[in-house]
This record gives C-alpha cells, sequence and structure tokens, in this order.
C-alpha cells in the first residue's frame, strides 16, 4: 500500500479548531495510474486490431441485414472498423478513458461496466436505425467511457468545487468528444447514446464503489478510510 499523498499530509495539518467531520472521498483526483491500468484496454485494443484486418481482408462479415442477428452483432461490431484511421482515432481516447477508470475504479468498471456500456450503445443505435443499417467501431463505448468518467469526476472530484467540476467537465466535453466537423459516415447518434449511456451508469457505479470494498478497493493506488476533521471554510488543496 502506497502511502497518501502529500495533499492528504497537507489537508491534515491545516485542520482548524472549529472542525466539520467528514470523510474524505475516493474518485478521481484521489489515485494516481497503476501500472497494470493500461493491461486490459491495450489487450482490448489489440483485439481490435486483429479483428478489424480480418474484417478488411474479408476473413469475417456481419449480417447486418438479419434482425435476430443483431443481439450478438452489437457486442462483435465494437471491435471492427472501417480502417485504420477510424481505429486510431478510436484508440486514442478509449485507452487513457479506460486505463484511468481501471485505475480509480477497478476492473468491475472497465473492462466489465465498459464493455457493457458499449454493447447496449450499439444495440440501441441498431435497433433505432432501419434494418440493413451497418455500425461498425468502439466510438459508442469510448463516448460511454467519456461520459462515465465525467459524470464520476463532477461527483467525486472534491479537490474542486462545484461548479468548477461541471465547467471542467464541460470543456473537456467539447474539447475531446465533440466533432469539429461533421461527417456523412460517422455515427453521430452512437456517440450521443454512448455518452448519455455512460451518464446513466454514473449511480450505479458511484454506489458500488462505496459500498463494494472486495470490487473496487484492490485497484486503488490508496484509499482515505478514516474521518479527518475540517473546517467549513476549508477546500483541498488545489
Amino acid at each position: 500500500m502506497d502511502e497518501p499523498t502529500e495533499d492528504y499530509k497537507e489537508l491534515s495539518s491545516q485542520i482548524e479548531d472549529d472542525p466539520l467531520p467528514i470523510v474524505i472521498p475516493y474518485g478521481p483526483m484521489y489515485s494516481t495510474f497503476r501500472k497494470d491500468s493500461f493491461l486490459d484496454s491495450i489487450l482490448l485494443s489489440s483485439m481490435m486490431l486483429v479483428v478489424s484486418i480480418q474484417f478488411w481482408f474479408k476473413a469475417i462479415a456481419l449480417p447486418f441485414d438479419q434482425v435476430t442477428a443483431r443481439w450478438w452483432i452489437s457486442f462483435a461490431a465494437m471491435f471492427i472498423h472501417a480502417d485504420i484511421g477510424h481505429l486510431l482515432s478510436n484508440l486514442l481516447l478509449f485507452i487513457p478513458f479506460a486505463a484511468l477508470l481501471q485505475a480509480h475504479y477497478g476492473r468491475a468498471v472497465f473492462p466489465w461496466i465498459g464493455l457493457l456500456i458499449g454493447y447496449l450503445t450499439h444495440l440501441t443505435a441498431l435497433l433505432i436505425k432501419e434494418d440493413g443499417y451497418s455500425l461498425v467501431g468502439a466510438s459508442g463505448m469510448v463516448y460511454g467511457l467519456g461520459g462515465l468518467w465525467l459524470g464520476l469526476f463532477v461527483l467525486h472530484g472534491n479537490r474542486y468545487t462545484l461548479k468548477d467540476r461541471i465547467l471542467r467537465s464541460i470543456g473537456v466535453s467539447l474539447i475531446l468528444l465533440f466533432p469539429t466537423q461533421f461527417m456523412p459516415e460517422v455515427s453521430y447518434l452512437a456517440h450521443g447514446i454512448g455518452f448519455l449511456m455512460g451518464l446513466a451508469f454514473v449511480p450505479l457505479v458511484a454506489r458500488l464503489a462505496t459500498k463494494s470494498n472486495s470490487l473496487f478497493l484492490p485497484q486503488m493506488i490508496w484509499k482515505p478510510n478514516v474521518s479527518v476533521e475540517m473546517s467549513k471554510s476549508q477546500t483541498l488543496p488545489n
């Protein structure tokens, strides 16, 4: 178990005589990347590359015109990308978002909940569109991971005020997730569904993170598990 961060040491030394008992939360901003938090995202990225190459060389195909096949296509299609540019553009955000979620919340959130969000996003988009609509790529899952991470930051990032957390989340969303140009081959429907799906899972993940030590705490660098006392006027250091 690593030692508490300097922020917490400084906070503990700043306790005043008129304290307000609180429990310091754990979540974004309270731990750093674990070295192994990239392993699952890199493994899934490698699987995407292998499956996509087979798709490019016509070794595999998905029957998008079969309505009954949507249930399994929605999972398989997340690993298939139209070309190398499509794959790389998704991995650019997929790997950091996935690693952040796993580092802070454990493998229960990524890969498992992350894959579930991606599957539900893909399935919802296929059910909304007309028969024969083809949708490949992990962008729905990427936007889902982004929505989940930003929602959890607003909820748990107590290093900043609530207003600052909301403004920062909006800014990051506009910079990283909002398109700078619109292309007809891109499914913005899947992007939007994915982002909303990620936000919808925030309450579940937040509840699990505070209740289920066996699933989450082993993945943490360091978790403060004692109450500290702090003045109402104090905030966590920047």
